[in-house]
């Protein structure tokens, strides 16, 4: 199947790269994993500093930024496991 995006005839197996312009892309490898990443260590570091619930919230955010490196490193066509609300309430 061909589908035709803005002038350009695309194969079907093209629809998931176009969906995401290059600059994004760009951005996910170069900015937004090595932070996922960085914010990994800097807690790693700390753990001791957490309660339960936010030793619960860091692993939801640990899944994840593996998911979601699986997904823009590996081409994984599984979405994963969505940023966790409840990552955010530990830096309140």
């Amino acid at each position: 199947m061909f589908l035709i995006i803005m002038g350009r005839i695309l194969m079907r197996d093209s629809i998931r790269k176009v969906s995401l312009p290059a600059q994004w892309r760009n951005k996910i490898r170069t900015v937004i994993i090595p932070n996922n990443r960085k914010i990994l260590n800097i807690i790693e570091a700390n753990r001791n500093f957490l309660d339960d619930p936010e030793f619960d919230a860091v692993e939801s955010f640990r899944q994840h930024v593996k998911d979601f490196e699986a997904k823009h490193l590996d081409n994984s066509q599984y979405n994963g496991v969505q940023f966790p609300a409840e990552f955010n309430k530990i830096f309140e």
